[in-house]
């Protein structure tokens, strides 16, 4: 018998890829996951099982079930195959959960629920598109959701097949409240400007400057409403030129002040 763990953490989760093998019909417990708050989402990518709470509160699940509880109630999983995979990422903010249950329908539980992976990605690229003003949250998940590389060719997004952008988003994600620059990411990846530019527009349609741009704006979001910290720290470690600019090119993309978002 044998189960393995890998955690990667970055600027905006920590996820954990657990592998199951060889443990059909027994009890699993990692202890790398305890003790874990806010939004705990788990996507089964192989294989089935069961997450036990009490004689009322349990879920079977098999892949592609997405299953998304705001708090890390379901540890112990009896494993119902004989490999079964699962990541499992936490977001320190809540609101992905509610944001969710308001736009997809889901199959009940007292503290959990559980969606079918490619609704939800439906769901996702219907916000994208109309520029939701949920959307940070659908990001957030969507970022994760892209660096699981089971979901390869499940997923109708071509870069995901091509390893070094996935590497440069990865490195971008890391650094973000680290001053990053375009400038950064050519010395980090030994290629030219121009080159960047032409992976970026044909990937994402954007250039990167942009991309670097929405994804300090999300860590923004989160931050506004995971902290307390103040609007103009915000500004800083997020390499805003000052508190000013930061609150208009939140706006712009937002639709209200910084101040506003984290008020609701």
């Amino acid at each position: 018998m044998s189960s393995e763990i890998e955690v990667i953490k970055n600027s905006f989760y920590e996820l954990f890829r657990v592998n199951y093998k060889d443990v059909k019909g027994k009890r699993r417990y990692f202890k790398d996951l305890e003790n874990l708050s806010g939004t705990v989402i788990r996507i089964c990518t192989k294989g089935k099982g069961l997450y036990y709470y009490n004689s009322e509160e349990y879920v079977f699940f098999e892949e592609g079930d997405l299953i998304i509880c705001n708090e890390f109630y379901f540890n112990s999983i009896l494993v119902l195959t004989k490999e079964c995979k699962l990541d499992v990422f936490r977001i320190k903010d809540c609101s992905l959960l509610e944001t969710l249950n308001n736009k997809i329908k889901k199959k009940e539980y007292r503290r959990i629920k559980i969606y079918n992976l490619k609704k939800v990605l439906f769901e996702i690229e219907k916000a994208l598109k109309i520029e939701d003003k949920e959307l940070t949250f659908f990001k957030l998940l969507l970022d994760v959701i892209f660096y699981l590389g089971e979901r390869k060719n499940n997923i109708g997004f071509n870069y995901l097949n091509d390893k070094n952008f996935m590497d440069i988003l990865i490195y971008i994600d890391s650094n973000i409240d680290r001053r990053i620059t375009v400038s950064d990411v050519e010395k980090e990846f030994k290629t030219y400007n121009k080159v960047l530019k032409e992976q970026f527009k044909k990937y994402l349609g954007i250039f990167p400057s942009e991309y670097i741009l929405n994804q300090k704006l999300t860590k923004a979001a989160i931050l506004l409403k995971t902290t307390d910290y103040k609007i103009s720290y915000i500004s800083d470690i997020l390499s805003f030129s000052s508190p000013s600019a930061f609150t208009l090119i939140f706006k712009r993309k937002f639709k209200e002040s910084p101040s506003n978002y984290r008020r609701k």
